[in-house]
């Protein structure tokens, strides 16, 4: 075998385990994220959200990330203000005072 039949071997073996990490990331991808194996309304609906609302671990970043957007604001203290949460979660932020 010549150098360039040896070469192009050795392309095809890398472009082919290339491709078989290539497929084995996105199974493991599809494992962790359901809704890259189909549409998200098929993986996220009532059942989902109260099992989300009821983790308490959940609720705990959730009202993380809320009180952390409210101090973003910057908001004039000792004034009440209302926000208008335009989500799609399951409205925990909006029980967050």
């Amino acid at each position: 075998m010549d150098n360039l039949a040896a070469t192009k071997n050795i392309c095809k073996s890398s472009r082919q385990e290339h491709k078989r990490q290539t497929e084995t990331t996105i199974r493991h991808l599809a494992m962790s994220r359901p809704e890259l194996t189909g549409h998200a309304s098929l993986f996220y609906n009532a059942k989902e959200a109260r099992k989300y609302d009821s983790s308490s671990r959940m609720v705990g970043i959730q009202r993380e990330i809320t009180e952390r957007a409210i101090e973003l604001l910057k908001l004039p203290a000792g004034q009440s203000k209302l926000i208008l949460d335009v989500g799609c979660g399951s409205g925990l932020s909006g029980q967050v005072s």
